[in-house]
């Protein structure tokens, strides 16, 4: 059964377009067993999320999608207390802090008990590759597997377009090379198809610009909505 890896609530603030409620209602009637939560650099809705995962039987999988160096991200999923603490920790760090991100280095000694997956369109390690920067991408690699440990790093595929299958390819083929398992996530912002223009509204309100002007930060697809497992499915294995 398909799970989704790579979620953002309400909580993920002007950028997320979520209630939890509403998030675990729909896994539910789509049938998953899990589902993660994993929001900018936060974990204000983590108990919440659990009690509602709870409630209908669905395993919560608590996460973080954290903003490091130069404006790229690392999505971190917790196995366990010791992942939720260090979560926490880190959290905590990039609130606090003056610089508002970490970097490969503040996450040393602190990634027991973490899962990492590449970011998607954000991930450093996805850009490398796709811009033909092996090398460059075999010394992120390693660098991350020291992090958090052979099997805990995930090259993270994205398809929300047509053009998006060939990088999907070009990734997979990263992976190979760079010894890395994959993971298809949808980077889900908004439950349904309909609701894009909520998120393009508070995409607006966070970045200061109007519904007519250019995303500055990223280019706003249509599809960053709850996919369900057949619709994954059809995606990556047509």
């Amino acid at each position: 059964m398909f799970t989704h890896l790579h979620v953002h609530s309400n909580y993920s603030l002007l950028d997320g377009a979520i209630p939890l409620a509403e998030l675990v209602s729909a896994c539910r009637d789509l049938g998953m067993e899990a589902v993660a939560l994993t929001d900018h650099d936060a974990l204000y809705g983590a108990v919440e999320f659990c009690a509602l995962c709870n409630q209908v039987g669905i395993k919560p999988i608590v996460g973080m999608e954290t903003t490091l160096e130069g404006d790229k991200s690392l999505v971190l999923l917790a196995q366990g207390k010791e992942g939720y603490a260090n979560l926490c920790r880190l959290s905590s760090e990039v609130k606090t802090g003056a610089a508002g991100y970490l970097t490969l280095d503040r996450l040393r000694g602190r990634t027991e008990g973490l899962i990492a997956l590449s970011g998607g369109k954000r991930g450093h390690l996805n850009q490398l590759i796709l811009a033909g920067r092996q090398g460059e991408a075999q010394v992120l690699a390693r660098e991350l597997v020291l992090l958090f440990g052979q099997g805990n790093v995930f090259l993270e595929m994205q398809i929300q377009e047509e053009k998006d299958e060939g990088d999907a390819a070009l990734l997979a083929l990263g992976a190979s090379k760079l010894g890395l398992p994959t993971v298809a996530t949808n980077n889900v912002h908004y439950l349904r198809p309909g609701d894009a223009s909520r998120h393009r509204v508070l995409s607006a309100m966070r970045t200061i610009t109007t519904l007519e002007e250019p995303h500055p930060d990223k280019r706003l697809y249509p599809n960053l909505y709850l996919r369900s497992p057949k619709e994954m499915e059809a995606l990556f294995f047509h």
